[in-house]
C-alpha cells in the first residue's frame, strides 16, 4: 500500500509505506495522524532503507498490549540508569556527614528530584529525536522502545520531556537564586551538554566528542556544582573521586554504543564508538576500562587508610568479569554483546558503593 492509501478505523491492522518526503510522513511517525490508532514502525532487514521509506503497522489503541502507566514512566526515566546521576550526590552527602559538615536536607531532596527530572527529560528528548530521525526503529536495543512499542506516541513523549524539564527548572531555580551567581555557570554547561547530546539527531553524541562533555557533566562539573550548592567550598577528595565516577558513567554509554555498533554504522549514526569501528572500539573500551580502574584504585588508596582498601575488591571483581566478557567478543554479531552495558553499569555502581562505604562506616561509628 502506498502513501496515498487511507486508513479506515474499521480495520484492525493495516500496513502503509510512506516516503520521508511525503507531507503525511511526520504525522504518522509522530503519532498525530489519529487519536484512536497507533502507527507502529515495522523493522526492516535493511536499516538503510529507513532513510527513505518507512512501513507502519496501523493498529487500534485497544489492540496494543501496554504495561501499567507507572511502568511506562519507569522505562522513559531509564530507572535502571538512575545511579549515573545519583552517584555523585550520594558520595557528596555521605562525605559531608562523615566530616560533620552540615548541609540542608531540604536542599538535598530538591537537588535529587531536580536532577531526576532533568535526567528523565533528557532521555525522553533523546527517545523522541532518535525516533523521528529513524535511529531507534530497526534496533530493539536502542532507547526505551516506548514509542516503537506503541505505548505512547512520539508527540506524547516529547510533551512529557518538556514537562519533566520544566519541573526540573521549577525545583532547581530557587536553589540557584539562593546560592549565588557562580553556580549558574556549571549548571548552564551541564544543561547545554545534556540537552544537546542528541538534539534533533545532530547532537554532541553524533559529533564524536559528546562523550567527553558527558564525562565532565556527570563527573567534575556536577561535583563542583554540588559542593558550591551545599557548602560553598571545594574538597579535593570529592573532586578527585568524581573523575573515575564520571569516567565509568561514560563507559556505560559507550558499551551500549558498542553493542549497537553494526546497526549504527549501517544507518550512518556517527557516535564516537561507531567512528572508531569495531576493532579499534573494542581495544579502546578495554583500555579505557583498565585505565579507569587504575585511576580509581590509585585515588582510593591515596584518600583512604589501608583498612578500607578491601572495599575496592568488589570493583576489581566486576571489572574482571567485564573484561572476560569483552575478551569473548570477536565480532559485532557475538552473543556476548547482549546486555554488555549492564556489566558496565555494575562497574559504575560498585565504584559508587566502594566510595560510599568508608564514609558510611565513619558515620555509623560516630552514631554508635
Amino acid at each position: 500500500m502506498d502513501s496515498r492509501s487511507s486508513v479506515p478505523s474499521s480495520l484492525s491492522h493495516q500496513f502503509i509505506t510512506i516516503d520521508r518526503g511525503d507531507p503525511k510522513f511526520e504525522s504518522y511517525v509522530s503519532g498525530k495522524f489519529s487519536k484512536r490508532q497507533r502507527a507502529l514502525p515495522v523493522r526492516s532487514l535493511n536499516p538503510g532503507r529507513e532513510k527513505q521509506l518507512l512501513t507502519f503497522q496501523i493498529s487500534s489503541f485497544e489492540q496494543i498490549t501496554r504495561p501499567h502507566f507507572g511502568i511506562v514512566l519507569l522505562y522513559l526515566f531509564r530507572w535502571s540508569w538512575v545511579s549515573l546521576v545519583l552517584a555523585p550526590v550520594m558520595v557528596l552527602a555521605l562525605y559531608l556527614e562523615s566530616q560533620s559538615i552540615s548541609f540542608g536536607l531540604r536542599d538535598l531532596l530538591s537537588v535529587v528530584t531536580s536532577l531526576l527530572f532533568a535526567f528523565g527529560g533528557a532521555f525522553m528528548m533523546d527517545d523522541y529525536y532518535d525516533h523521528m530521525s529513524g535511529m531507534d526503529i530497526s534496533s530493539r536495543h536502542r532507547g526505551s522502545q516506548v514509542i516503537q512499542n506503541g505505548w505512547m506516541t512520539a508527540r506524547q513523549v516529547q510533551l512529557f520531556s518538556y514537562g519533566s524539564l520544566f519541573l526540573a527548572l521549577i525545583l532547581g531555580t530557587p536553589l540557584l537564586l539562593e546560592k549565588g551567581e557562580l553556580l549558574w555557570l556549571p549548571v548552564a554547561l551541564a544543561a547545554a551538554a545534556i540537552l544537546g547530546y542528541s538534539y534533533k539527531g545532530r547532537g554532541f553524541k553524533y559529533q564524536g566528542w559528546g562523550d567527553f562533555w558527558l564525562f565532565l557533566c556527570f563527573g567534575p562539573i556536577l561535583m563542583l556544582a554540588l559542593q558550591k550548592l551545599f557548602i560553598n567550598a571545594y574538597h579535593l577528595e570529592l573532586l578527585a573521586m568524581s573523575v573515575p565516577l564520571g569516567w565509568a558513567t561514560v563507559l556505560v554509554l559507550q558499551s551500549r554504543q558498542f553493542s549497537n555498533i553494526m546497526y549504527d554504522e549501517s544507518v550512518g549514526k556517527k557516535t564516537f564508538v561507531a567512528r572508531l569501528g569495531f576493532d579499534r572500539a573494542h581495544r579502546f573500551i578495554k583500555t579505557s576500562l583498565s585505565v579507569c580502574l587504575l585511576i580509581f584504585l590509585g585515588l582510593y588508596m591515596f584518600f583512604h587508610p589501608f583498612y578500607h582498601w578491601g572495599w575496592a575488591a568488589g570493583v576489581i571483581c566486576v571489572v574482571v568479569v567485564a573484561m572476560r566478557r569483552l575478551h569473548r567478543i570477536h565480532s559485532p554479531l557475538s552473543s556476548s554483546m547482549a546486555n554488555l552495558y549492564r556489566l558496565f553499569l555494575f562497574v559504575q555502581i560498585s565504584m559508587m558503593v566502594a566510595m560510599c562505604l568508608p564514609y558510611l562506616i565513619s558515620i555509623l561509628g560516630r552514631w554508635l
